[in-house]
């Protein structure tokens, strides 16, 4: 009894320590500059009801993160408006994300923002997906644009994203930090983007088989990253930026080449198999799930 006494102690002090270290850590400021600083600002604004959500917030658990994505994407809409122009593009992304998402387990529904900014695209918890239309600008076909928007998927479908939230409610329970701390905390490490080398691959690939499993081109995946090196060499993206994903990020021109090789081989083994690309859908802002266009299919390498 005494040696377990002791060993719970030990764990709850290292526990302790982590989580100092992570408060300490998540006190720095953002090394952005630019990009959407200014719109992760404006949703983190306080507002009475947040420390109500977060209070009911115990034990934490899939259902909170439900909660969470509930108040984040009244933030949004509230800081965003309904702009006419953008509705559309955005009522076009929600019908996607639901075929994509159909047979998720997550206790809650997708939703899409455009917002502006340099090309880029970001998870929330609780199923929100930001996406710049500077970055949709960018795609040329469906097929691309499901490459991107799946690899945020699974971000949160593989809970990156809500696991870093979880570290949030440690340190507010350990600290007694108000809720509205608390999220101020979390919006400051979203916009870092601190996800690791394996979150990035393992959202890669539920990217990758995103395509695969709805018959999308499995080359959109490559085409996406190449799209990337070129805006970086033409230096269309912030410096900022570009350092800190990098940093973090495994490098584009790798994650280029697998892919490409991934859908070659994948396209070899299947050899009378069809593949979509959609161009007609994103031009036309009518997904896949909605109607398919006969000439969209490709079976070419």
């Amino acid at each position: 009894m005494k040696i377990f006494r002791i060993s719970a102690l030990s764990i709850i002090f290292i526990g302790l320590c982590v989580t100092a270290i992570q408060v300490i850590r998540i006190g720095k400021n953002t090394p952005f500059d630019h990009s959407l600083s200014p719109f992760f600002v404006n949703i983190a604004k306080p507002v009475k009801s947040v420390d109500r959500v977060i209070s009911k917030l115990s034990p934490v658990d899939e259902i909170d993160e439900k909660l969470l994505g509930e108040e984040l994407k009244n933030r949004i809409k509230e800081n965003l408006g309904y702009r006419a122009n953008l509705q559309f593009v955005e009522n076009y992304l929600d019908i996607l994300l639901c075929g994509l998402t159909k047979d998720s387990k997550k206790p809650f529904s997708y939703k899409a923002f455009v917002i502006e900014g340099a090309p880029n695209a970001y998870a929330l918890p609780g199923g929100v997906i930001c996406i710049t239309k500077e970055m949709m600008d960018l795609f040329e076909n469906e097929a691309e644009l499901v490459a991107i928007i799946a690899h945020e998927i699974g971000h949160i479908e593989r809970g990156h994203l809500f696991d870093l939230y979880r570290e949030k409610m440690m340190s507010r329970k350990l600290s007694n930090l108000s809720g509205e701390q608390i999220i101020s905390y979390f919006v400051k490490d979203l916009m870092q983007l601190i996800y690791c080398k394996s979150e990035e691959d393992e959202a890669d690939d539920f990217g990758y088989r995103t395509l695969i499993k709805h018959g999308y081109d499995p080359h959109a995946a490559s085409s996406v990253f190449s799209k990337l090196i070129q805006l970086r060499q033409e230096g269309a993206m912030d410096p900022n930026l570009v350092e800190d994903i990098y940093a973090t990020h495994p490098q584009l021109e790798h994650r280029c080449e697998k892919y490409a090789s991934k859908a070659l081989t994948w396209k070899k083994k299947h050899p009378r198999s069809k593949y979509y690309l959609g161009e007609k859908n994103l031009k036309s802002l009518i997904c896949k799930f909605q109607k398919e266009f006969t000439e969209e299919f490709t079976s070419s390498f």
